[in-house]
Parts: C-alpha cells; sequence; structure tokens
C-alpha cells in the first residue's frame, strides 16, 4: 500500500478477477460507499470509490487553479463509467484517461495564477480536447485516446518544438565539443614544457584553445588527428612563452609571430569566441614578445602578469561545458559571474562562468539538502530573471547532468550549467514548485486513506 503503482496494479488485478471482498471496499471507508455497496460487483464498488477520491483530491488540492479543477471535476462521470468496464484504467499508467489525467495536471503546473500569459489560450484547449468525453460520457477508452493526442498537439505547438529542438541541439553540441576538449587540455597540462610558461598561457590552451581543437575535429569527422593544424600550434606558442628562449632567437620569434598570432584569431573566430574575452590574452602575450624582442639584459614583468588561476579553480572550470555565443543564444544560456579575483585573463568573461571552486562543496551540500533528489526530467520551478519569476519545466538534461534546459509553457528556453543551478538554487533565485506529479499526489492520498482505514478496521 505504500506503493501507489503497486496498489493500483492490485485493484486492476483483483477487479478483474473479482477476488475482492466486501471488507476490501470497507477499508475505504469513504461518503457514498454505503450505496455503491449495493453493487452485484465489490470490485466495480472499489473502483468506483477510488476514482471518486482521487478526483476529490486533485480538484480539492492547492497546485491546481480553479478553472481546471472545473473541468477535471467534469470529467468525473466518464471516469466513473470507465471504472466499472475497464480495469486497466488502475493497472497500466498508460491507459488513455490516466495519460490525459497526468497531462491535464502536469501542464497546468505551468500557470500560478489564472492573469498568467497564456492561460486562456490554455483552458480552450482543455475544453476542445475533452468536449468528445464530456459529450459521450459512456467510459469509451478511445475517446480518452482522442482526447489526450489532441490536447498534446494543441498544447506542444504553442511550446514551439522546433526551438527547443534547436535548444537541445546547440547544448548537445557544446557536450560533445567539451568532452574531447577535457582530453586535449589534460594532454596540454601533462606537458614538460607547459609548466616552464606562465599559468594564463596553459589556462588560455587548456580552456579557449582546447576547444578550438576539439571543434575542429568533430566538425572534420576525419581520419585527421589535427585538422586546420590548430594542434600543432600549441608547441610554438609555448615555445614563444618562454622569454630564456625566445631571446636568444629573435629571428625566429619575429618570423613566427605574424603566423602564430593570425593562427590564434582564425582558431578563435572558429568558435566564435568573443574579442572582448582574447583581448585580455593577446595583450599579455604580445608583452612576452616585447621583452624578448627588447634589447635589455634583464626583462620586466608586466604588471597582469601576476595573475595566476589556481589549480583547483581551472579544473573546476574544466568541469563546466562552454557555450559558444550561438549556443548560448540558441539555448537562452543563463551565466553567472565568479568572483573576480578567480578569472583568468583570457577568460574574464562572457557566456560560460563558473562559481569559484571554494564554494564548490557548500553548493554540492547545500543543493542536497534543497533537491533530496527530486530535480530530474518534468520538475517545474521557478526562476529570478530582472526581478521577474518566470516558471518553467526542465525538459532536458545531459547525461551526466551538467547541463540544464528549461522551457516555458510558451516555449521559451533557459539553459545553465550545474554550477548555475546549484548557485541559483542557493541565493534564492530558483526555487522548486512542484517535484511530484499531481495525479501521483492524488493517488497517494488514496492509498494513505485505504491503508489508514484497513488498519482501522482490523480485528
Amino acid at each position: 500500500m505504500k506503493q501507489v503503482d503497486h496498489v493500483m496494479q492490485c485493484i486492476g488485478d483483483q477487479n478483474a478477477t473479482g477476488l475482492l471482498t466486501p471488507g476490501s471496499v470497507a477499508a475505504l471507508n469513504l461518503s457514498g460507499a454505503r450505496s455503491r455497496l449495493t453493487s452485484r460487483d465489490l470490485g466495480q464498488a472499489l473502483s468506483l470509490e477510488v476514482v471518486s477520491l482521487m478526483i476529490d483530491n486533485i480538484v480539492t488540492g492547492t497546485h491546481v487553479l480553479d478553472p481546471i479543477k472545473k473541468i477535471i471535476g467534469s470529467l468525473k462521470p466518464a471516469l466513473l463509467c470507465l471504472a466499472e468496464t475497464d480495469p486497466r484504467f488502475f493497472s497500466h499508467k498508460g491507459h488513455p484517461a490516466r495519460r490525459l489525467l497526468q497531462e491535464i495536471t502536469d501542464r497546468s503546473v505551468a500557470y500560478e495564477s489564472i492573469h498568467h500569459v497564456g492561460f486562456n489560450d490554455f483552458i480552450l484547449s482543455l475544453q476542445a480536447a475533452i468536449a468528445p468525453v464530456l459529450k459521450q460520457p459512456t467510459g469509451d477508452p478511445l475517446l480518452f485516446e482522442v482526447a489526450v493526442e489532441r490536447l498534446i498537439l494543441a498544447l506542444d505547438s504553442v511550446k514551439q518544438p522546433e526551438k527547443m529542438k534547436k535548444a537541445v541541439n546547440a547544448l548537445q553540441r557544446a557536450e560533445e565539443r567539451h568532452l574531447e576538449a577535457m582530453q586535449i587540455a589534460s594532454a596540454i597540462r601533462s606537458r614538460t614544457d607547459a609548466a616552464k610558461v606562465p599559468e594564463w598561457v596553459v589556462d588560455f590552451l587548456c580552456g579557449p584553445w582546447s576547444q578550438v581543437i576539439a571543434h575542429a575535429r568533430i566538425e572534420s569527422r576525419s581520419d585527421d588527428k589535427d585538422p586546420g593544424q590548430y594542434r600543432e600550434l600549441v608547441e610554438a606558442l609555448l615555445w614563444s612563452a618562454r622569454p630564456e628562449l625566445t631571446r636568444k632567437e629573435p629571428a625566429k620569434l619575429t618570423r613566427l609571430l605574424p603566423k602564430l598570432l593570425a593562427k590564434l584569431r582564425q582558431g578563435l573566430n572558429l568558435i566564435d569566441y568573443p574579442p572582448v574575452q582574447s583581448s585580455p590574452f593577446f595583450s599579455m602575450l604580445m608583452g612576452l614578445h616585447h621583452m624578448a624582442l627588447r634589447p635589455s639584459s634583464r626583462p620586466t614583468t608586466p604588471a597582469r602578469m601576476s595573475a595566476v588561476v589556481p589549480a583547483k579553480a581551472v579544473e573546476s572550470r574544466e568541469a563546466d561545458p562552454w557555450l559558444a555565443p550561438n549556443e548560448a543564444e540558441a539555448s537562452g544560456f543563463i551565466a553567472l559571474l565568479p568572483a573576480a579575483e578567480n578569472l583568468s585573463p583570457g577568460m574574464s568573461s562572457g557566456p560560460m562562468r563558473l562559481i569559484a571552486d571554494s564554494t564548490d562543496k557548500a553548493l554540492d551540500q547545500g543543493v542536497e539538502l534543497l533537491l533530496d533528489g527530486e530535480f530530474s526530467i518534468g520538475v517545474w520551478v521557478e526562476i529570478l530573471s530582472d526581478k521577474v519569476w518566470t516558471r518553467t519545466q526542465l525538459t532536458w538534461t545531459n547525461p551526466k547532468a551538467t547541463l540544464f534546459l528549461f522551457t516555458s509553457a510558451t516555449g521559451a528556453t533557459q539553459s545553465m550549467t550545474r554550477r548555475s543551478r546549484d548557485q541559483m538554487l542557493l541565493a534564492n533565485t530558483m526555487r522548486l514548485v512542484s517535484c511530484q506529479h499531481v495525479l501521483d499526489d492524488a493517488l497517494n492520498a488514496v492509498a494513505r486513506a485505504a491503508l489508514r482505514n484497513s488498519i482501522d478496521h482490523l480485528p
């Protein structure tokens, strides 16, 4: 009785085989049970009581707005007829009638009030979809099948499925590139010459440049291990960033620089990396090269050269996928800025912003308490943006749960990394609305009532 699916399965099986007893019906102990006990089939009597209580629990709940409660209440006669003739309603989650109730209650969570944008259209779609069921309340499963298909078709067209598909494709592309880039970054960081250059150079190579190499590989779809020769540039850049070597071969550095800089800009353009993010890196790189070509025997370190990203911060950043501007736009990406002292010169601002590593442990612990394992596809949340709360539903996440896509009732999409989601939850700029289906809540209430009253009737 503690598992709703098991309870409903038992009701369906017993109803079909006639194994119910008067005590089973009495266990519910509900208003109206006395009149229905005259039924020849006690299984039908129990079925009617379960449906009645389920509908009552939905229409008296707090998650459903009054106009939707009225629509669900209007389905009660048809559902009662169905319960008498079709026990599959209880034993199969995929039954058309249960799917219809599930769609109505789940999608209704999108609207926090009757004044919400799109609510009137939602009500009209519901009324049009269930009209055949109300016209002929015979309990025919085919009528419910038609109703649920019409409802899904009408509501999904409003949600702009092509827009959502475009958003998912953008996130999947970013994830694929990210996984490839992480392997490339790991190989770069393990090089012996990488330890002999300023950390911000390695940070650039393991950040934007690893994305460039990964993008070239993915787009190439060939056996070429270095399409575009972007990985080949790593060795040249590392050499050019060591003044103690380049000062000995100024002619070689002079010949290399035009090609090196042109190739760097070409690669960053390949992934649409914003110039405003890369300009600090180029400024510092030019400073290094100027030191090598300067006749002074004692090179000075530029003031900004001391900016070093802690190893933990770099590792933390690599754990989050980076989105190109066009991918961020397609998916409605929400970015958060970390603390200024944890920014790399080459990664100062832009589409992908990560949370400082010092808060990672607190984030993990806090979010675990907030979510309690309930943050899954279908959950509804409210997100604070520009001082306005927007209700939206989690519709997609990648296998590793590092990227999330939310879609509103009108089809507007918002995406974010796991760290961004965690930070927003802790900052109370995201709040959970519903972690559980309204229909499941109603069935849980039926199960609890049956269990409670069954115990009351024990000898």
